[in-house]
Order: structure tokens, then sequence, then C-alpha cells
């Protein structure tokens, strides 16, 4: 969402989220899917349920445009990078701009990485949890030691 768009209510962030995910899933993901492709995607319905979730939005209301946005297009394996906010403040303060949303207050970007946790648990199956306190190196060896356990077994290359 371009900064134009800071100032609308969650619920109304929400749905223009919705209506850029249906496009890139239409477009995108799931032809690459039905093609037998893997799609890695950053960012996708979890991230708009913390985000205006917690700016707001109405459960049931997420709930629907998740059903419209993506129907039954979800992640078989998704990665939640876990960083405490201050660090992750200290982080995105090291590139030139932050973004409307890294400039909020870290009482909500405390409550943002609480949703993500609370997500996290509810869907153990496909979700892990990465500590992205670790360097980028050991990140990346995390996520792929599950990617070759859960992923690579079934997969055709």
């Amino acid at each position: 969402m371009s900064e134009a768009g800071k100032d609308l209510d969650a619920t109304e962030q929400a749905i223009l989220f919705a209506a850029a995910r249906a496009d890139h899933v239409d477009d995108l993901i799931a032809p690459a899917l039905e093609e037998g492709r893997w799609v890695v995607c950053d960012r996708f319905v979890d991230s708009t349920e913390a985000y205006q979730g917690v700016a707001g939005a109405s459960g049931g209301v997420m709930a629907a445009l998740r059903t419209v946005a993506v129907g039954a297009v979800m992640p078989d394996l998704t990665f939640v990078l876990d960083l405490p906010a201050e660090l992750g403040r200290e982080r995105a303060a090291d590139r030139d701009a932050l973004d409307h949303f890294e400039q909020d207050a870290l009482t909500v970007q405390r409550a943002r990485r609480d949703a993500f946790l609370e997500i996290a648990a509810r869907h153990p199956q496909r979700c892990v949890v990465v500590d992205a306190t670790l360097s980028q190196y050991e990140i990346a060896g995390a996520i792929w030691n599950v990617v070759a356990e859960r992923l690579l077994p079934t997969a055709t290359i």
C-alpha cells in the first residue's frame, strides 16, 4: 500500500490488501501452482490479520476478505520470523526510510508480534516460528532445514 493510503482505517486497509492479494493469487500464484511450481511469497493473509486486526478490523471482516482474496490457496508452510519489537525498530532504522507501519508505536509493534505468534500457535501444521535475533545465516539455515524436512521428501525436482 502506498503512503497515500496511510490515513485509511484498518478495515479499509484490509479491503485494499485483499483486492491486491486476490489479483496476485489470480495472476501469479494460482497459475504457478497449477503448473506444479513452488511459490515463495512475502506477506500473505496472516500479515493482514496481524496488522489490520491489531488496528481494529473485525475478525469477521478479515475472514470474509481472506475467503474472497485467496479462497483455498493457502500456504503449505509459513515462516514467522520472530523478533522483539525494539530490535525490529533498530534494524528498520538502519534503512533510509521507515514506512508508516514501521513508524508506529512500540506498543503497536508488540501487539503485531503477539498476533503473529498467536496465528502460528493456532496453525502449527503450517506455521514455523524462527528466531530472527539470530544472524542472517543462522536464520537461512533454520528455514532451509524446515523446508528440507517438510517439503523436499515429497518434491519432484
